[in-house]
């Protein structure tokens, strides 16, 4: 029985792969959202860099404080 769950767990999962690689499913939501978070730390530094300086350096985090 042990044997059936782990063979039925294995093929399920390569099914799961072969769906997405021909698009009839969608990517799960975990890599959605890493892609989402990377998309927007990568969106707000480039914003960043187009602030004065002395606004930067009010928001910056890693600077000393006087």
């Amino acid at each position: 029985m042990l044997w059936l769950r782990f063979g039925w767990k294995k093929v399920k999962e390569f099914m799961h792969v072969v769906r997405q690689f021909y698009g009839f499913e969608e990517p799960r939501v975990e890599e959605m959202a890493r892609a989402d978070i990377a998309s927007y730390l990568s969106d707000t530094d480039q914003k960043m860099k187009v602030f004065p300086y002395i606004y930067r350096r009010l928001f910056n985090f890693d600077a000393e404080a006087d």
